[in-house]
């Protein structure tokens, strides 16, 4: 019965580190679309024109209006929660670095850290990261 209940635990453990690298992965992809996301003007009326919108907070890179939409069909989510999650990860990509790297070799969970950028919001982007 131990060694059954060694090798659940094991396999436990074992998801739950392909949780966090998911989660990780997950980040980087959506800061990843939101740098290459862009809607082709020829197909689009000129009153329907894309903008660029900031969502992640001072500096953090403006990305399409339409991005929100697009991720939520994506990760299957409203939209609203769509474009805070990719809020998230620019906003801890751009802002705090260090963290953002953290969450990437695994040293922290994603929603630990973009919680700790969250409590940060109000800081100035060039001091955000040292906080962090």
């Amino acid at each position: 019965m131990k060694d059954k209940a060694h090798e659940i635990a094991e396999q436990l453990r074992s998801a739950d580190e392909l949780r966090r690298f998911a989660e990780a992965q997950t980040l980087t992809l959506l800061c990843d679309l939101a740098d290459h996301y862009e809607v082709d003007y020829d197909q689009v009326l000129e009153v329907l024109a894309e903008r660029r919108v900031v969502v992640g907070g001072i500096g953090t890179p403006a990305v399409s209006e339409f991005i929100g939409l697009e991720l939520a069909g994506l990760l299957r989510c409203p939209p609203i929660v769509a474009a805070s999650k990719l809020a998230d990860a620019l906003s801890l990509k751009h802002r705090h670095p260090r963290l953002y790297g953290a969450v990437q070799e695994g040293r922290i969970e994603a929603a630990r850290a973009c919680k700790a950028a969250d409590l940060c919001r109000e800081l100035p982007a060039e001091g955000a990261d040292a906080v962090t």
